[in-house]
């Protein structure tokens, strides 16, 4: 969840955590490139790992 998407009850506190932890934390590392690229939106411009989850669907399923 990104902070953006918390109930609007919670979405400073969520908010404030995410950035204290993407400030603090080395490395940071997301599972798809479309996850980092929208922490890289939300908390500004940092090195972020990609690292997939390991999941190779089929292009088809039977």
């Amino acid at each position: 969840m990104f902070s953006d998407t918390a109930p609007p009850a919670k979405r400073a506190r969520q908010f404030a955590m995410e950035s204290r932890v993407l400030r603090t934390a080395t490395p940071v590392i997301a599972n798809s490139l479309p996850t980092a690229e929208r922490l890289r939106e939300l908390y500004g411009e940092r090195e972020i790992e990609v690292l997939p989850n390991g999941v190779d669907w089929p292009e088809h399923l039977p």
